[in-house]
């Protein structure tokens, strides 16, 4: 199975992303890069609740709008 890419939506300062997980140099291996504050822990943390039945977002601190649900999603192929 490979991981093509992964969307999140309305979670903590991530209002919508979408990140392509692309293979260079024949290499699975990605880095995340930005200046603090910009949403790296974020992004891991959300990527980190898809499989994880204990953890949950928590109204309201994690919803980037308290009036739209947070939605995180993985594409995947089969090989």
């Amino acid at each position: 199975m490979k991981l093509l890419s992964i969307t999140i939506e309305n979670y903590r300062c991530i209002e919508k992303v979408v990140f392509n997980v692309e293979e260079i140099a024949e290499s699975h291996t990605f880095t995340l890069i930005g200046i603090n504050e910009s949403g790296k822990s974020s992004f891991l943390k959300a990527v980190s609740l898809v499989d994880d039945d204990k953890e949950k977002a928590v109204y309201p601190k994690d919803f980037f709008d308290d009036k739209k649900p947070v939605s995180i999603s993985l594409v995947h192929k089969l090989d």
